[in-house]
C-alpha cells in the first residue's frame, strides 16, 4: 500500500483484468446499457470499484467486488480488457462485518414504504430491531429496513421471491 503520510494514507489503486473480477452480488441489469454507454463515451471511471484480494490458489490474482458491481459489469460488457480499481484490506482488525448495511438516507419512510407495497409477493412488518436481525439469521427475513425514525420494516414474501434472492 502506498502512503501519503502517517495520518493519510492514499488509496491503493491498481490496473486489474477485468476476468479478475469476482461480483458477489448480482448488478442491476436496468443499470447496464446506460452505464456501458457513459464509459465508452467518457472512458473514465471516477469512482473505481472497492475490492478485496482473493486468496492466490492458482497464481492468478483475483478480487472480490464489494462496491462497483455494476461498474465493473459494464466494464466487462463494453469490452475494457482492465479496470482501475481500489483494494482494500478486508481483514480484522481494518473490517470487521456483522450486517451489511445499505443507506437510503434521501428517501422518505413513507417513499420506502410504497415502493415496497408496489412489488408483488413481498410484505412487510414492523418489528423491533433485534427480532428482525434473528428473523435475518434464521433466513426467514429477505431483509430489515430500519427508517430515519427508528421504525424497523421485515421484509418477507413467497417462494418466488426467496428463491430469487438467493446467491
Amino acid at each position: 500500500m502506498v502512503h501519503g503520510s502517517d495520518d493519510f494514507p492514499l488509496p491503493d489503486l491498481r490496473f486489474v483484468p477485468v476476468e479478475s473480477l469476482v461480483p458477489h452480488e448480482q448488478h442491476d441489469a436496468h443499470r447496464m446499457e446506460p452505464l456501458v454507454r457513459q464509459l465508452r463515451e467518457e472512458t473514465h471511471l471516477k469512482n473505481p470499484p472497492v475490492v478485496a484480494a482473493l486468496a492466490d490458489h492458482a497464481g492468478d490474482a483475483r478480487y472480490v467486488v464489494l462496491d462497483g458491481a455494476n461498474r465493473s459489469t459494464a466494464a466487462r460488457a463494453a469490452g475494457f480488457p482492465h479496470i482501475v480499481v481500489q483494494v482494500v484490506r478486508y481483514e480484522e482488525p481494518y473490517v470487521r462485518l456483522a450486517t451489511w448495511y445499505h443507506a437510503l438516507s434521501a428517501m422518505p419512510a413513507a417513499e420506502i414504504e410504497s415502493s415496497l407495497l408496489a412489488i408483488p409477493g413481498l410484505a412487510y412488518h414492523a418489528e423491533d430491531r433485534i427480532h428482525g436481525r434473528a428473523l435475518l439469521a434464521r433466513r426467514q427475513a429477505l431483509a430489515c429496513i430500519v427508517t430515519s425514525d427508528a421504525k424497523v420494516m421485515t421484509l418477507t414474501g413467497g417462494e418466488d421471491l426467496r428463491r430469487r434472492m438467493r446467491c
